[in-house]
């Protein structure tokens, strides 16, 4: 039986109310920089429990922390004056600190350490348990948000993975690590849906830099084969913080190792009660004797789903990424122009002079 607990604290962090036995809990975790929510229903006799607007949410399950929020809606019921609250933790809000300066033949995981220490909003610390030891010769970021930056690193390291736990902690590590869980089919405590899909293959780029000298930095570059099997698949990048051949080979390169190809979309439903796995996690399947299933495949767990009813039932349920993925999407944060206010980008690094050349055509002169 699964037993979950809500701890509730003020802006100070003192612990206001503990729940130990909820009617319902529903969690629903998603990794990276996405929203996590929270759905809790009280029974009667907690219905005095102070509740307020914007107080801290953790939530334990078998003792084991797995959300970390502030209440957004409390809501009461009239039948029974029944008490329910929900909460999220917003990373892209709370931790949206904007990033402007320019970084020298440094390597990625040398910038993300730099960036991260000059923090003065935004309580995000990362242990800088692995690094890559080639250097980036320019990179400059104008009012980019965070998150973009943080992906974009983990994508000139060669596609590494990252998320956010739930004490701020950024994990930043390789997809070449061994798995840290593997799962074995049992009909009696497992089921898998698994299905394969070109639907978000991307193939044909597009990509947009920064300006230099006056003149956009700008390419092309295609997976020739994947174009000859699935079709031309468009897509724009729009990364001004690169401006060289240097950063946007380490960046094309993780761009084709992944966009161009299909992708799995799948869910696992375990039905025991092992808590171990969480959120951004990278797993194997195994033994599922499931038709064209690569089992050497390997995934990350894009969101956890914890449902926790009053007689202390626990269903879990894990959405899977693809390996490479640390986002929604891999190309979250570059298929749309992020960073400074909208505009002419290139006209403002260029200046406000430009020739009128329409007076050329006339006879007046120039000077």
């Amino acid at each position: 039986m699964a037993k979950a607990r809500i701890e509730l604290s003020d802006a100070d962090g003192n612990k206001v109310a503990e729940v130990t036995r909820p009617k319902r809990l529903v969690i629903r975790a998603p990794f990276g920089a996405m929203r996590a929510k929270c759905f809790v229903d009280l029974y009667q006799k907690d219905r005095s429990t102070p509740l307020q607007i914007a107080q801290e949410c953790r939530v334990y399950v078998n003792e084991a922390l797995k959300f970390r929020g502030r209440v957004v809606a409390v809501r009461r019921d009239t039948l029974g004056d029944e008490l329910s609250f929900f909460a999220a933790r917003e990373p892209e809000s709370e931790l949206n600190e904007g990033i402007s300066s320019t970084y020298l033949n440094q390597s990625p995981t040398d910038v993300l350490a730099a960036i991260l220490a000059g923090l003065e909003s935004s309580p995000l610390t990362w242990p800088g348990t692995h690094s890559v030891a080639y250097a980036i010769d320019r990179l400059t970021f104008v009012h980019y948000d965070l998150f973009f930056t943080i992906d974009l690193l983990a994508k000139l390291c060669g596609n590494f993975l990252w998320d956010i736990g739930w004490d701020n902690v950024l994990r930043f590590r390789p997809h070449t690590l061994a798995p840290e869980h593997v799962l074995y089919f049992d009909g009696r405590k497992t089921a898998f849906k698994v299905w394969r899909t070109c639907e978000r293959i991307k193939n044909y780029f597009e990509f947009y830099g920064g300006v230099v000298d006056e003149n956009q930095f700008r390419r092309v570059f295609s997976e020739g084969v994947s174009i000859e099997q699935y079709g031309p698949r468009r897509e724009s990048l729009f990364v001004r913080p690169i401006t060289t051949e240097n950063a946007y080979g380490y960046l094309r390169s993780a761009v084709l190792e992944q966009a161009p190809w299909p992708v799995y979309e799948k869910y696992v439903d375990l039905f025991e009660e092992d808590l171990a796995i969480g959120f951004g996690d990278t797993l194997r399947l195994v033994g599922s004797d499931l038709c064209d299933f690569d089992e050497g495949h390997l995934f990350r767990v894009k969101m956890e789903e914890i449902v926790v009813t009053g007689e202390g039932r626990l269903s879990l349920r894990y959405h899977l990424a693809d390996l490479w993925e640390s986002a929604s999407r891999f190309l979250k944060y570059e298929d749309h122009e992020v960073g400074e206010p909208p505009g002419d980008y290139v006209a403002r690094r260029i200046g406000s002079f430009q020739i009128d050349f329409s007076a050329l055509d006339s006879q007046a002169h120039l000077d």
